[in-house]
């Protein structure tokens, strides 16, 4: 590539060609990202399995698949009891696109990624997103921005809780979203016209929060179908999607001519039908057991209590402390991971299943009766892929995945950790009516890149190789991802190099707990823990 170039990366969480495609059938006009596929290359853009936002952003930013960075969801083992605590950018064992672009002298802008407090050195500037506390004292690289970022746009929305409105005031929320992601617009367009950089990346999180809770209107298959509070919320919703659209086009069209532009998201998104809930199953199955005296009731209440029990790394799921482990072979304990444990002795604090041949057999009897599931409303066989976590990741950190994870009928239906009287409950306005697909979108435009073109099999692990390509930069040897050499005009070569440690020199400061509990109760607002 040309010595000098630059790379403009937007990411639209949770954005998808379905998604684009239901809009445009209904008439709302995407002229800049059209634009951008008509002169560029298009191509689906497969996500981390399963496909959540954590993992996938993570191997987004160190071209590594889950196995080898450490992050599978939003929480993760504590190490010292059965507990889980909200995950931060200090867990990432695997140098990101910003830290080698960084070390290399590259000048780097990274404006509202998920997983990036508390806010890591770079060189340039990093505004961190997604799972940074509400009332954070810092969550700007340098620190001393953050005061800049208040007299360029007021007071900041890192993100909208979609969960803490009302089905009534759908309308508001987009209306919501929509001025968080305009004050993340105009923030960039500050920073890309005042600030010297050779890579700019940002985020716009608005995408996956309207979908989450909107995906039927999108769709137009809602309870309220051509009622006039649905035309209104769909109005919002195109006027969301059109402003955004604009966005774009203000940041590419300001990016500079010797600059490449890729769009891309974490993954794709379609309608989520029903909840599964896995505990119940498991433990109607025989694999689970609760303490004698919890065996009335319902787990619901327990897991509802995880905010005020985070507490740091001592923190425990009040579901936890009620499980008699003893007695308990599998259980799942997160909505996000769509995946099951196995308590196995050695590997779990409690563990009563013998590694070797007692887990595989378990194992494979669990994955069997998986199969075999069906919807007790429709009679609807629900599996679509039980896999072992070997099968899905590779690297050090594999022992630290659910044993098994399973679609379920490709994400239409997804696993939900708490104890219902049902097996299966119908989608409504509390659990979202959109879920996240595997295919999320892949746009590529610039000098060099092949114009009207489009492109299979990309990654999201891809794009990391890629933009270091595109810099001029070599790629480490021990990425999992491949430069997609086929976006580009002509023969192109990329230069490797030897993979480097992350540097832990370099690591921001630790969360507190009062922070987890914060992040805690924000994920909750998403819909992610329950």
């Amino acid at each position: 590539m040309n010595k000098g170039s630059k790379l403009l990366i937007i990411g639209l969480d949770g954005a998808s060609f379905n998604t684009f495609d239901l809009l445009k059938k209904k008439g709302v006009s995407l002229p800049y990202i059209d634009g951008l596929i008509a002169n560029g290359v298009k191509g689906d853009l497969t996500s981390t399995i399963p496909p959540v936002t954590a993992p996938a952003w993570v191997s987004f930013m160190t071209g590594k698949n889950p196995g080898k960075h450490g992050i599978f969801d939003f929480i993760k083992i504590t190490g010292a009891d059965m507990g889980r605590r909200v995950i931060s950018y200090n867990d990432i064992e695997e140098r990101t696109l910003w830290s080698i672009l960084s070390d290399a002298g590259k000048k780097v802008i990274v404006i509202n990624f998920p997983i990036t407090y508390p806010p890591p050195k770079v060189e340039g500037f990093l505004v961190s997103g997604m799972m940074t506390p509400l009332q954070a004292n810092r969550f700007t690289y340098p620190a001393s921005f953050q005061e800049e970022i208040k007299r360029i746009v007021g007071d900041y929305v890192i993100d909208v809780m979609w969960q803490d409105y009302k089905e009534s005031e759908a309308a508001t929320l987009v209306e919501d979203i929509l001025n968080s992601t305009k004050q993340k617009g105009r923030l960039a367009g500050h920073l890309m016209a005042n600030s010297e950089w050779d890579f700019f990346a940002i985020v716009f999180e608005g995408p996956d929060r309207i979908q989450h809770a909107l995906w039927e209107v999108i769709e137009g298959n809602s309870r309220n179908n051509g009622t006039k509070v649905e035309e209104r919320t769909f109005e919002k919703i195109a006027s969301y999607y059109q402003e955004l659209d604009s966005i774009i086009g203000n940041l590419v069209n300001g990016s500079g001519e010797r600059t490449s532009v890729i769009i891309m998201s974490d993954h794709g998104f379609g309608p989520l039908n029903k909840k599964f809930y896995i505990n119940k199953w498991l433990r109607d199955q025989g694999y689970l057991t609760l303490k004698a005296r919890n065996k009335v009731g319902s787990l619901y209440y327990r897991f509802n209590n995880i905010v005020k029990k985070l507490q740091g790394s001592q923190s425990v799921y009040p579901f936890m402390d009620q499980v008699d482990w003893h007695k308990t072979r599998a259980y799942s304990a997160s909505n996000s991971e769509q995946g099951i444990y196995i308590n196995v002795k050695g590997c779990e604090p409690f563990g009563i299943v013998e590694p070797g041949i007692e887990y595989e057999m378990l194992r494979k009897e669990i994955m069997s009766k998986l199969t075999m599931i069906k919807d007790p409303d429709t009679g609807e066989l629900l599996a679509s892929r039980v896999l072992r976590r070997e099968e899905v990741y590779y690297g050090h950190r594999t022992k630290d995945a659910p044993d098994i994870i399973c679609f379920l009928k490709e994400g239409e239906y997804l696993m939900d950790i708490r104890l219902r009287d049902k097996l299966v409950e119908e989608a409504k306005w509390q659990t979202g009516t959109g879920t996240h697909r595997m295919n999320g979108v892949f746009i590529a435009n610039g000098k060099g890149i092949k114009k009207g073109s489009g492109i299979d099999g990309a990654r999201i692990i891809d794009i990391a190789p890629t933009a270091l390509f595109l810099l001029d930069q070599p790629i480490p040897e021990d990425m999992d991802g491949r430069v997609l050499i086929n976006i580009f005009e002509g023969s192109v070569q990329p230069v490797f190099c030897e993979g480097r440690a992350k540097d832990s020199s370099n690591t921001p400061s630790s969360v507190s707990d009062i922070e987890e509990a914060d992040i805690a109760s924000q994920l909750k607002g998403l819909g992610y823990l329950d």
